[in-house]
């Protein structure tokens, strides 16, 4: 979180009354770790963000600080209201005898579908912007696990076994070729 985005936690559990130990226990993330997300020590990972923007009645892309607008109902919902006006309005102009009334009833349906064209893309970029964090997550996890792996192995290996690694490595090239030299 930036240093502009990371009170946004704190501002909507205080905005909906909630305490730090009631948002602990309605999302199951810890105290701490939320105190963490509050004072901009850590980021939230994104099942925690999901979690605390639904009780929050937040999206993930505002709680998260990737964007400064907060659609808590989501874009779909945007994308409903406007496909009932649309509608409405297709009533209108057939029950509309005035041509210039149709026409700026037409003008307005247009306006319309072109916000609901937009809204469309917004909540594709959403989705994306969510996809790409879990990704990175899951990828961050697969690098955790693959140094913690390569640590393992590089504390275990004290010189002389590192050595009698190498010693043996180098017998099995020179038996290979051995072999190759006796079958030519």
């Amino acid at each position: 979180m930036t240093d502009t985005n990371k009170n946004r936690v704190k501002q909507l559990r205080n905005k909906i009354g909630l305490t730090l130990q009631e948002l602990s226990d309605k999302t199951g993330i810890p105290k701490t770790t939320i105190s963490n997300y509050e004072r901009g020590v850590a980021s939230p990972k994104i099942d925690n963000a999901k979690k605390m923007a639904n009780i929050l009645n937040a999206s993930v892309p505002y709680l998260i600080g990737f964007s400064d607008i907060n659609r808590p109902d989501g874009i779909s919902k945007t994308r409903i209201d406007i496909d009932d006006r649309i509608e409405a309005l297709n009533k209108q102009i057939s029950k509309e005898q005035d041509p210039e009334g149709i026409e700026r009833l037409t003008k307005i349906k247009n306006l319309a579908i072109d916000v609901k064209i937009q809204a469309q893309r917004a909540e594709h970029l959403e989705n994306q912007i969510t996809d790409k964090l879990s990704l990175n997550e899951k990828r961050e996890k697969s690098l955790n696990v693959a140094v913690e792996d390569f640590e393992f192995l590089y504390n275990n290996l004290s010189n002389e076994n590192f050595s009698s690694w190498i010693e043996l490595g180098h017998r099995i090239l020179k038996a290979q070729i051995f072999d190759e030299e006796t079958n030519d």
